[in-house]
């Protein structure tokens, strides 16, 4: 391939010399070419199959030994078991075969002359790789470099080949891939999605789809560090800093037991050695507990700044092999804690979580074959009145803390396609019922990747609202509800667990007419959707919304005909850091 290349662009030069000084220079180019790309380089290549069967080995190592056993060059097979070795020399070699769940196979060594290209079949013994059980309680013994085990490091080995594999096709750019990425601000408690922002880029394969620091600088100054511009600095770990030696170097390793959500799965966990004095990530690598595929990569933060919990916080990195043989990182997402600070305490406390993530949405190789299609989620579902039976074409549908929005048709059905996974809230509205302008009560629905699912909305009149919300405040004729969202101002996305007070005066005639206050407070729940039930009607009333690190406006409402008020506030942050 590279002499093919070093030939054409000779000719090109001898057909380009048209003067006697013009041809010496010509001449001189070729010599730079010719030494550039050698004629006589050595190739092997061939086919990687299965010893028995015959079937071809995609997305499996071919390696290139020396007559010392070292690696001089590798190549992953494609969709038919078909590589590609360029040999750096005449001499002796080997090749071994490394592939995700089956036992290593070395050839015995073969000659290679310069300038040979060698034609070679082979025939791997599928013998699958036994992983080990959890069931011993030494294998829980968090040992410093993975393969200081025996069971940590037969998993850890397996772990390795996919991440090499991954390393290996970023580094090659031999594919074309368009990304989807999206930032999303999440409820601190239920990690409902209180607002969303998606977008997407096209380009080649080449390099981790996420920005990490080296393994060096991550070593020395951790995985959360502060930040030039103010604020915060969170690091996630890719491929290439897994397989690092100053990550093996500063964390210990053992197994770990599937739980209920881990089903067929076995688990390498890690975790910072003692004496870490910087923030550092633990987690864990399973594998598929059958084939030996590394399927998911979890973790979370160690010492977070301003001694904040780290629930709900880290990060997930997705793997999958491609049909044409290549593994990827296919979807990923990492988790920040928005700080807000409580000065006397020198401590912090968590206001949100922003979640940045993406998904490859398609790869394509280079002559634009599509190899990979990921399925995103779709939400389907009905509108229809309080009784059920009446659709409500024109229905407004609206998923929370985004910009996406469906009308119902005319059988009352509406449809979101191409969802990310996650925690929605799901309202609506009909402007032809009477009440129903008032808000609903959000509904939870929560997605998979790839899943549909499918809901049923009803229309909650003004008595329903009362039942559902109020059933344990008498319903007199003098007293309505307030209900409404809370959200925040900048970003429009939701706040759960906001408090919101209404107050109003009364006179009371005892000795002298006396003017007295009263007041209802409540919080808003996990959809930022808050209620107050036993508000007076006609009367002047003074609402506000707080929160810890957030602050309102007090407003002037008044609760007419309808006995049902919406009001959505609007808070602003305070002293907030990222």
């Amino acid at each position: 391939m590279v002499a093919g290349r070093g030939r054409e662009r000779q000719g090109a030069a001898v057909l380009s010399c048209r003067s006697w000084l013009f041809c010496v220079f010509c001449s001189l180019v070729l010599v730079a070419l010719v030494a550039a790309f050698p004629l006589d380089a050595q190739t092997v290549r061939g086919h990687l199959v299965e010893q028995f069967s015959g079937a071809p080995i995609p997305g499996g190592f071919v390696l290139l030994l020396d007559e010392t056993g070292a690696e001089r060059v590798r190549v992953l097979t494609d969709a038919f078991g078909r590589f590609v070795l360029d040999a750096p020399g005449a001499g002796r070699y080997a090749l071994r075969s490394v592939v995700v769940g089956l036992k290593s196979w070395t050839t015995e060594p073969f000659p290679l002359a310069q300038g040979e290209v060698l034609e070679y079949r082979i025939e791997m013994p599928t013998l699958p790789v036994q992983l080990p059980a959890v069931v011993v309680e030494a294998d829980r013994n968090c040992r410093v470099r993975p393969e200081a085990g025996v069971a940590a490091g037969e998993l850890w080995q397996e772990a390795r080949k996919v991440l090499e594999a991954v390393v290996w096709a970023e580094r090659q750019g031999v594919l074309q891939h368009r990304v989807v990425r999206y930032e999303r601000e999440l409820d601190a408690w239920t990690l409902a999605v209180r607002s969303q922002r998606t977008w997407s880029r096209e380009g080649y394969y080449r390099g981790s789809p996420f920005v990490t620091s080296s393994p060096e600088e991550l070593a020395e100054h951790g995985y959360v560090r502060p930040s030039a511009g103010g604020g915060w600095v969170y690091d996630a770990p890719d491929a290439q800093v897994l397989l690092s030696e100053r990550f093996a170097d500063q964390h210990c390793f053992a197994l770990q037991e599937p739980g209920l959500g881990e089903v067929g799965l076995i688990g390498l966990v890690f975790e910072p050695i003692r004496g870490r004095d910087v923030s550092d990530i633990e987690g864990v690598l399973w594998l598929d507990a059958v084939t030996a595929e590394l399927r998911y990569l979890e973790y979370g933060y160690t010492r977070l700044p301003w001694g904040v919990s780290s629930r709900n916080l880290g990060g997930r990195v997705e793997f999958e092999r491609l049909p044409s043989g290549p593994w990827i990182v296919s979807r990923w997402w990492i988790r920040m804690p928005e700080i807000g600070l409580r000065p006397r305490a020198h401590r912090g406390t968590v206001l949100g979580i922003k979640q940045d993530g993406g998904w490859v949405d398609e790869v394509r190789t280079l002559d634009g074959q599509v190899v990979h299609q990921v399925a995103t989620s779709q939400l389907l579902g009905t509108v229809t009145d309080s009784t059920g039976e009446r659709v409500l074409a024109g229905a407004t549908v609206r998923l929370l803390g985004t910009n996406r929005i469906s009308r119902a048709d005319r059988r009352g059905r509406f449809r979101f396609d191409s969802l990310t996974a996650g925690h929605y809230l799901l309202t609506f509205a009909h402007d032809d019922i009477e009440g129903a302008r008032l808000v609903q009560p959000p509904m939870s629905v929560t997605l998979d990747g790839g899943d549909t699912a499918t809901v049923a909305l009803t229309l909650r009149t003004i008595d329903n609202l009362w039942s559902l919300l109020c059933p344990d405040t008498d319903r007199r004729e003098d007293v309505g509800i307030l209900a409404g969202l809370v959200r925040d101002a900048s970003s429009g996305g939701l706040l759960p667990g906001a408090r919101v007070a209404v107050s109003w005066k009364r006179y009371v005639a005892d000795v002298e007419l006396k003017e007295r206050t009263r007041q209802l407070e409540g919080a808003a729940d996990a959809g930022g959707y808050y209620h107050l039930c036993g508000v007076p009607l006609g009367v002047s009333l003074t609402a506000v919304a707080t929160g810890e690190g957030w602050s309102g406006v007090a407003v002037e409402l008044r609760i007419q005909e309808g006995r049902v008020l919406r009001h959505d506030f609007a808070l602003r942050r305070e002293g907030a850091r990222q």
